[in-house]
Protein backbone atom coordinates (compact mmCIF):
# COMPACT_ATOMS: atom_id res chain seq x y z
CA UNK A 1 0.00 0.00 0.00
CA UNK A 2 1.49 3.28 -1.14
CA UNK A 3 1.53 5.91 1.67
CA UNK A 4 1.18 9.70 -0.10
CA UNK A 5 3.91 10.55 3.11
CA UNK A 6 6.37 7.52 1.79
CA UNK A 7 7.11 9.15 -1.72
CA UNK A 8 8.22 12.59 -0.25
CA UNK A 9 11.08 10.73 2.38
CA UNK A 10 12.16 8.08 -0.35
CA UNK A 11 13.31 11.17 -2.78
CA UNK A 12 14.88 12.72 -0.25
CA UNK A 13 16.79 9.84 0.59
CA UNK A 14 17.69 10.02 -3.58
CA UNK A 15 15.87 6.79 -4.08
CA UNK A 16 14.17 8.21 -6.92
CA UNK A 17 17.22 7.77 -8.91
CA UNK A 18 16.40 4.12 -9.36
CA UNK A 19 13.31 4.65 -10.31
CA UNK A 20 9.45 4.85 -9.21
CA UNK A 21 7.63 2.91 -6.60
CA UNK A 22 7.10 -0.45 -7.02
CA UNK A 23 4.51 -3.11 -6.17
CA UNK A 24 6.58 -5.95 -4.74
CA UNK A 25 3.18 -8.71 -5.62
CA UNK A 26 2.91 -7.14 -8.97
CA UNK A 27 6.60 -7.15 -10.09
CA UNK A 28 9.94 -9.98 -10.25
CA UNK A 29 13.73 -8.86 -10.05
CA UNK A 30 15.24 -6.48 -11.11
CA UNK A 31 12.09 -4.77 -9.52
CA UNK A 32 12.47 -2.38 -13.29
CA UNK A 33 15.89 -1.06 -11.12
CA UNK A 34 13.85 0.44 -8.24
CA UNK A 35 14.60 0.80 -4.43
CA UNK A 36 11.03 2.16 -3.67
CA UNK A 37 9.09 -0.72 -2.81
CA UNK A 38 5.39 -1.59 -1.48
CA UNK A 39 2.99 -4.07 -0.91
CA UNK A 40 -0.77 -5.02 -0.54
CA UNK A 41 0.26 -8.01 0.91
CA UNK A 42 -1.38 -8.64 4.22
CA UNK A 43 0.74 -9.28 7.15
CA UNK A 44 0.85 -13.45 8.26
CA UNK A 45 -0.17 -12.22 11.83
CA UNK A 46 -2.99 -10.20 10.59
CA UNK A 47 -1.86 -7.28 12.66
CA UNK A 48 1.84 -5.82 12.18
CA UNK A 49 1.98 -4.30 8.58
CA UNK A 50 4.63 -2.27 9.45
CA UNK A 51 6.74 -5.19 10.17
CA UNK A 52 5.11 -7.93 7.90
CA UNK A 53 8.58 -6.99 5.10
CA UNK A 54 11.09 -7.85 8.63
CA UNK A 55 9.22 -9.30 11.09
CA UNK A 56 9.11 -13.17 11.14
CA UNK A 57 5.61 -13.70 12.73
CA UNK A 58 4.30 -10.95 10.18
CA UNK A 59 6.42 -11.90 6.81
CA UNK A 60 3.80 -13.07 4.05
CA UNK A 61 4.87 -16.63 3.24
CA UNK A 62 4.92 -18.59 0.37
CA UNK A 63 2.68 -22.10 0.22
CA UNK A 64 6.42 -23.84 0.70
CA UNK A 65 6.87 -21.21 3.55
CA UNK A 66 9.15 -19.07 2.17
CA UNK A 67 9.04 -15.35 2.65
CA UNK A 68 7.39 -13.52 -0.38
CA UNK A 69 9.57 -10.87 -0.02
CA UNK A 70 12.92 -13.12 -0.19
CA UNK A 71 13.78 -12.06 -3.74
CA UNK A 72 13.51 -8.32 -2.86
CA UNK A 73 15.56 -8.90 -0.26
CA UNK A 74 18.09 -10.25 -2.39
CA UNK A 75 17.82 -8.01 -5.11
CA UNK A 76 18.44 -5.04 -2.14
CA UNK A 77 21.24 -6.39 -0.44
CA UNK A 78 23.45 -9.05 -2.85
CA UNK A 79 22.13 -7.83 -6.31
CA UNK A 80 21.14 -10.44 -8.97
CA UNK A 81 20.09 -13.70 -8.02
CA UNK A 82 22.95 -15.57 -10.33
CA UNK A 83 26.09 -14.09 -11.27
CA UNK A 84 27.10 -15.78 -14.77
CA UNK A 85 29.96 -18.55 -14.85
CA UNK A 86 31.93 -17.77 -17.74
CA UNK A 87 33.66 -19.98 -20.00
CA UNK A 88 36.67 -18.89 -22.47
CA UNK A 89 37.53 -20.73 -25.38
CA UNK A 90 40.11 -19.90 -27.71
CA UNK A 91 39.22 -19.18 -31.48
CA UNK A 92 42.22 -19.79 -33.30
CA UNK A 93 45.26 -17.82 -32.60
CA UNK A 94 44.14 -14.46 -32.69
CA UNK A 95 40.15 -14.11 -30.52
CA UNK A 96 39.00 -15.90 -27.75
CA UNK A 97 35.19 -16.65 -26.88
CA UNK A 98 33.39 -15.90 -23.57
CA UNK A 99 30.40 -17.66 -23.21
CA UNK A 100 28.13 -16.84 -20.81
CA UNK A 101 24.33 -17.59 -19.47
CA UNK A 102 21.98 -14.82 -18.98
CA UNK A 103 18.88 -13.76 -17.36
CA UNK A 104 15.97 -11.67 -18.60
CA UNK A 105 15.71 -7.86 -17.29
CA UNK A 106 20.11 -7.64 -16.89
CA UNK A 107 22.22 -5.94 -18.31
CA UNK A 108 25.82 -7.80 -18.95
CA UNK A 109 29.15 -5.71 -19.22
CA UNK A 110 31.65 -7.80 -20.80
CA UNK A 111 35.44 -5.99 -19.39
CA UNK A 112 38.58 -6.77 -19.95
CA UNK A 113 42.53 -6.08 -18.32
CA UNK A 114 45.88 -6.33 -18.24
CA UNK A 115 46.64 -7.00 -15.35
CA UNK A 116 45.22 -7.85 -11.88
CA UNK A 117 44.90 -4.12 -10.06
CA UNK A 118 44.73 -3.10 -13.67
CA UNK A 119 41.61 -0.92 -14.32
CA UNK A 120 38.80 -2.90 -15.88
CA UNK A 121 37.52 -1.54 -19.59
CA UNK A 122 34.67 -2.61 -21.23
CA UNK A 123 35.26 -4.96 -24.33
CA UNK A 124 32.08 -4.18 -26.43
CA UNK A 125 28.68 -2.27 -25.19
CA UNK A 126 26.81 -3.89 -22.31
CA UNK A 127 24.62 -7.34 -23.66
CA UNK A 128 21.09 -7.54 -22.49
CA UNK A 129 19.79 -10.72 -21.01
CA UNK A 130 17.69 -12.85 -22.55
CA UNK A 131 17.44 -15.85 -20.74
CA UNK A 132 19.86 -17.85 -23.10
CA UNK A 133 23.49 -18.21 -23.35
CA UNK A 134 25.85 -15.44 -25.38
CA UNK A 135 28.80 -15.49 -26.96
CA UNK A 136 31.06 -12.48 -27.27
CA UNK A 137 34.29 -12.72 -29.03
CA UNK A 138 37.27 -10.47 -28.25
CA UNK A 139 40.68 -10.32 -29.46
CA UNK A 140 43.26 -12.25 -27.80
CA UNK A 141 46.68 -10.95 -26.33
CA UNK A 142 49.54 -13.15 -26.58
CA UNK A 143 50.70 -10.55 -23.07
CA UNK A 144 47.48 -11.89 -21.63
CA UNK A 145 44.39 -10.57 -20.24
CA UNK A 146 41.85 -10.98 -17.28
CA UNK A 147 38.38 -11.25 -18.51
CA UNK A 148 35.05 -10.52 -16.53
CA UNK A 149 31.29 -9.92 -16.70
CA UNK A 150 29.91 -7.04 -14.78
CA UNK A 151 25.68 -7.74 -14.10
CA UNK A 152 23.94 -4.15 -14.15
CA UNK A 153 20.52 -4.53 -12.71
Amino acid sequence: MLYTWEVPTWQAYGLSQFGSPVLVESNTVPYLGTHMFTTDLAPQDGTNYHGATVTDAATPLEPGGTPVFQPVWQYLLIGPPVLPALQLTAQGTNHIQITFNTRPGYNYQPQECPALGAIWSNSVPAIAGTGSPTNVTLNYSPAGRYYRVAVQY
